[in-house]
């Protein structure tokens, strides 16, 4: 009898070498998971979204609704752009409930939007002065953003800001990224359990 189940998937897993996206660039990535957030304070929600490939990863919430319940405009557009890119619509998205352990051992009930898990997407990042923000997203086949897909356009925007990043150098942050963004969230423990 077996002690445990023996999956291959775990064997193949790299471990200990991803770095957190800390730099401006264009990275190929791919959706680990998604899963709704939703503040204990305020009428906030967001879909969180950690993105990753074999050597960078970086966790961003989408807050499509403002602490006072109206529609954030940035981040609706931003969420239905990658939508359209992963060929799905918000209406149509699976919600799947599992209860999950913080650090701290305590269980949390968190719903999973498993559509979006393992869909590949481009990012565009930028470092700014205290955070990194995601541009834009872009088909990793074709290098198109959703405009360019949708007007039949030259893959244009990719290029320029890979030009753009190579020139800057692709700009670090200028502080020690998790201190600052711990400092400056304050939002309960549970609602971040990485």
């Amino acid at each position: 009898m077996a002690l445990w189940n023996t999956k291959e998937e775990d064997l193949k897993v790299k471990t200990g070498i991803r770095e957190k996206i800390e730099k401006s660039g264009v990275y190929d990535l791919e959706i680990k998971e998604a899963y709704l957030t939703s503040s204990t304070k305020s009428n906030a929600r967001a879909i969180t979204i950690n993105f990753q490939n074999d050597s960078h990863y970086i966790r961003a919430n989408f807050w499509f609704l403002k602490g006072d319940g109206t529609e954030n405009r940035f981040a609706i557009k931003s969420l239905n752009r990658l939508l359209y890119l992963c060929g799905l619509k918000s209406e149509n998205l699976k919600e799947e409930k599992r209860t999950v352990k913080t650090l701290e051992g305590k269980e949390i009930e968190r719903v999973f939007l498993t559509d979006l898990h393992h869909k590949k997407i481009g990012l565009i990042v930028e470092a700014k002065k205290e955070t990194v923000e995601i541009k834009d997203f872009f088909d990793i086949k074709t290098r198109k953003t959703s405009d360019e897909i949708i007007s039949e356009g030259n893959p244009l925007t990719v290029k320029l800001f890979e030009e753009r990043y190579t020139k800057e150098g692709n700009k670090e942050l200028p502080y020690d990224t998790e201190k600052n963004i711990l400092k400056s969230c304050n939002l309960a423990d549970e609602e971040f359990p990485f």
